[in-house]
C-alpha cells in the first residue's frame, strides 16, 4: 500500500523508538500507519513474532483485526491471527482468497475470539513452530488474559500498538498496560486526542515515563491545509420549544440532507446522532410516525447501544453485520448511539455529527471525526487549496449539528461556548464557518448573510457565537502576560 507522506512519516517514528506517542487527528490513516509498521518489522525481521493492537471496543477491535490484517496481506505477508475480546470475532467472506490467510489464524481455536489464555497460548505456540507471524487484536478489557498467555508461554510481544490510547486513563485499563509492558519489547500509544493529567506521574498522556514521549504529530489544522480531512461547519438548528427528540432530528436532518446535496444533488446525508443515553434512542424510534417518516423518505435508521444491541430499521442485528451494512450503505441514514461509534470506526461518509448531549473535550472530537474524514473518491481530487476542494469534493464539509429547542437560551449558549472552545483547541476557527437555522413561519431554510439577513432568531443565534468566540478570545488575552500579549498581537 502506498503511503502518503506523513503516514512514511508516523510509521518510521515508531520503528526508530521503543516507547512514545502517536498523535493524529481521527480519519487520517492510523490504523493505515499501524498496519506500515508491522510490515516493516516483519520484512525486516522474518518469522515469529507477535505484534499486538489493543482498542477500547470490541467493533473496533475486529475492524482493525480486518484493515491491518488485510494490508499485511497485500503486502505479500502471510499470517497468523487472533482476536481476545468476549464478543464475536470478525467476520470475513468465503469468496475473498486474501482472507484465506486471515482466517488460519483461527485454525487452533475456530473462527471466533477467545478470552481463554490457554486456547491464546496454544496459538501463540502453534504460530512460533510454524515460523510465522502473530497478529493479535485485543480489547484493554482483555489484556489480562494476553498477559497470561504471554508469560506463561514464555514469549513477549515484539510490538505493542494501543489505539485509541486516552482510554488508557482509566484506573483499570492504566493497570492492564502497566501489567503487559514486562511483556512488550515495543509499545506505542495512538490517539487524536491525548487526555492530561495535573503533574507529570499520573495517568494521563503527559507522563513520559510511561506512555514516553510524542514521536509524531499532525494536528487537524495541517491536515485540513493538505487536503486530508474534511473542515467542520456549523449548523446551528433551532426547534419549537418542547420539541420531541424525534421531531428535531427529522428536522435537523432535512436540513441537512439540503446543505449536503448543494455540492452533488444526488449525495445522500448519513447523519450520526450522539444521543444521552439508551432511553433516547428508544424514544426516536418508537416516536409515533417516525419510522414512517423514515420509510417514506427512504431513509435507513441505524442504532447501536450497550443495552439494547444493534439494529437496522428497528430489526435486531448481530454488530458485524451492523457496521458491514452502515460502511455499504450508500443510501440516506440516520445513526442513533451513545458512546459505541465515538472511536475509531471507518465510515467515511458520515457527513455530520449532531449532539444532543453534552460532551467534554475528548469524545466531542472523536465524535466529530466520525464526519472529517474525505471520501476515497475525493482523496483523488485534493489539493492544498481549500476553496477548490469545496468545488470539487462530494463531501467538502462536516457538519456539527447542534440542536437547541427555541427559549432555551442559557442551554444554548453553554453548548455554544463548550463547542466553540473545544473547536478552537482542536485548531478549528470557529468565525470561519455559517450557521444555518430555521425561519418556522416560513417553513423554508435560511442561511446567514451579514449582509441582508432579516431573520432576528437566526441573527441572535450568529451573534451568540461570535460574541462567545469573542469572549474566549478576551479570556486567553487575559491570561497572558504582558510580553506574551506584546508577542500575540500582530504588528
Amino acid at each position: 500500500m502506498k503511503l502518503r507522506n506523513y503516514q512514511s512519516e508516523g510509521c518510521n517514528a515508531v520503528i526508530k523508538t521503543n516507547l512514545g506517542q502517536v498523535i493524529a487527528p481521527t480519519g487520517t490513516g492510523k490504523s493505515v500507519i499501524q498496519g506500515a509498521v508491522f510490515n516493516t518489522l516483519i520484512t525486516n525481521k522474518p518469522g515469529f513474532g507477535i505484534y499486538v493492537v489493543l482498542t477500547p471496543r470490541i467493533m473496533l477491535t475486529n475492524q482493525l483485526m480486518q484493515d491491518v490484517g488485510k494490508q499485511l496481506i497485500k503486502s505479500n505477508v502471510v499470517i497468523a491471527a487472533l482476536t481476545i475480546h468476549s464478543g464475536r470475532a470478525a467476520e470475513f467472506s468465503d469468496d475473498n482468497e486474501d482472507d484465506d490467510y486471515i482466517r488460519m489464524v483461527y485454525a487452533k481455536v475456530g473462527n471466533k475470539s477467545t478470552t481463554n489464555s490457554a486456547e491464546a497460548i496454544t496459538a501463540i505456540e502453534d504460530t512460533k513452530f510454524a515460523q510465522k507471524p502473530l497478529l493479535i487484536c485485543c480489547t484493554y478489557d482483555s489484556v489480562p488474559t494476553l498477559v497470561r498467555a504471554l508469560r506463561e508461554s514464555g514469549n513477549c510481544a515484539t510490538q505493542v500498538l494501543c489505539d485509541e490510547a486516552h482510554y488508557i486513563v482509566e484506573k483499570k485499563f492504566h493497570q492492564n498496560i502497566s501489567n503487559l509492558k514486562p511483556w512488550a519489547e515495543k509499545m506505542h500509544f495512538f490517539t487524536a486526542t491525548q487526555k492530561i493529567t495535573k503533574g507529570g506521574q499520573g495517568n494521563g498522556m503527559n507522563n513520559e515515563a510511561f506512555y514516553g514521549p510524542v514521536v509524531f504529530r499532525r494536528a487537524p489544522r495541517q491536515m485540513i491545509d493538505e487536503g486530508f480531512m474534511v473542515r467542520p461547519r456549523v449548523h446551528y438548528e433551532i426547534a419549537e420549544q418542547n420539541a420531541a427528540w424525534s421531531r428535531m432530528v427529522s428536522d435537523a436532518f432535512i436540513e441537512h440532507q439540503a446543505q449536503v446535496a448543494k455540492n452533488d444533488a444526488a449525495y445522500n446525508a448519513k447523519m450520526l446522532v450522539c444521543c444521552n443515553g439508551t432511553k433516547t434512542i428508544k424514544e426516536i424510534i418508537d416516536s409515533p410516525g417516525f419510522m414512517d417518516w423514515c420509510k417514506e423518505e427512504e431513509i435507513a435508521v441505524f442504532a447501536v447501544s450497550s443495552a439494547y444491541g444493534a439494529s437496522i430499521d428497528n430489526k435486531e442485528v448481530d454488530r458485524n453485520k451492523f457496521l458491514k451494512q452502515l460502511k455499504e450503505h450508500t443510501g440516506k441514514a440516520i445513526v442513533l448511539h451513545i458512546n459505541i461509534l465515538t472511536e475509531g470506526i471507518d465510515v467515511p461518509d458520515i457527513t455530520g455529527v449532531m449532539f444532543i448531549r453534552n460532551m467534554g473535550l475528548t469524545r466531542f472530537l472523536q465524535s466529530l471525526g466520525r464526519a472529517t474524514r474525505v471520501l476515497k473518491d475525493d482523496t483523488s481530487k485534493a489539493t492544498d487549496d481549500f476553496e477548490q476542494n469545496c468545488k470539487l469534493w462530494k463531501k467538502p464539509y462536516a457538519w456539527v449539528i447542534v440542536a437547541e429547542r427555541d427559549g432555551d437560551n442559557e442551554g444554548k449558549t453553554a453548548d455554544l461556548h463548550q463547542m466553540v472552545e473545544d473547536m478552537r483547541a482542536a485548531g478549528f476557527e470557529p468565525t470561519e464557518q455559517v450557521v444555518i437555522a430555521i425561519d418556522r413561519a416560513k417553513k423554508v431554510r435560511e442561511e446567514f448573510k451579514p449582509c441582508n439577513e432579516k431573520d432576528p432568531k437566526i441573527i441572535s443565534a450568529f451573534r451568540d457565537l461570535f460574541d462567545i468566540q469573542h469572549s474566549i478570545e478576551l479570556e486567553r488575552l487575559a491570561a497572558l502576560t504582558n510580553d506574551e500579549l506584546f508577542a500575540a498581537v500582530p504588528v
